[in-house]
């Protein structure tokens, strides 16, 4: 199971472990949330955040600033990831 932190005050993202819904290479699950979560890394590198990723572990931070955009874009990307934990229950956790 893939568990995902949100902290919408801090304007971070923490996710540990695996979808674990299919073989690796396979597994929709990774791949949705991979997508989702590449994207707000993305989004935050072009903001002046920043990404730590290793195996089964990705955290993403974006820089300290009051900015609707990046709040608007911030709250749709975990918006997807929210989504996909109500999907996919015994798979993806999101907490925050």
């Amino acid at each position: 199971m893939t568990k995902i932190k949100i902290d919408r005050y801090s304007l971070i993202v923490t996710a540990r472990g695996h979808a674990g819904w299919d073989k690796n290479g396979h597994d929709i699950v990774c791949a949705a949330e991979s997508m989702l979560l590449y994207a707000l890394s993305d989004f935050a590198q072009a903001h002046g955040g920043i990404c730590i990723e290793d195996d089964g572990y990705m955290r993403v931070e974006f820089p300290p600033q009051e900015s609707e955009y990046l709040y608007g874009g911030f709250d749709a990307l975990c918006e997807g990831l929210r989504m996909l934990a109500d999907e996919y229950p015994d798979h993806v956790c999101v907490e925050g």
